[in-house]
């Protein structure tokens, strides 16, 4: 009976420290990191050229300065300005 009593504690206890070490590595909590980035625009041909023009365009310079700054990857938001440059901010853990 002894026995079986501690074996229970033993893999409670295991249990306890694997989630204990998956809450570390993932770290839900750690709080987002914002910037924006410039996108250079200007007129050619009236037309607005764009160096940011797409969402995924700016989804890969997002990515490429988390990396940059040791954060990963969260999220991105993009907005598109017809009358001039487009908005793009990237959030980062």
């Amino acid at each position: 009976m002894k026995f079986k009593l501690r074996g229970h504690k033993f893999i409670i206890i295991v249990l306890l420290l694997i989630v204990i070490g998956a809450v570390v590595l993932i770290n839900p909590f750690k709080k987002e990191v914002s910037f924006g980035l410039i996108d250079r625009c200007g007129p050619i041909m009236n037309m607005v050229s764009h160096s940011i023009g797409t969402e995924s365009a700016c989804m890969i310079k997002c990515k490429s300065q988390c990396g940059v700054k040791d954060l990963k990857f969260s999220r991105v938001e993009f907005k598109i300005n017809m009358q001039g440059c487009n908005n793009c901010t990237c959030f980062c853990k």
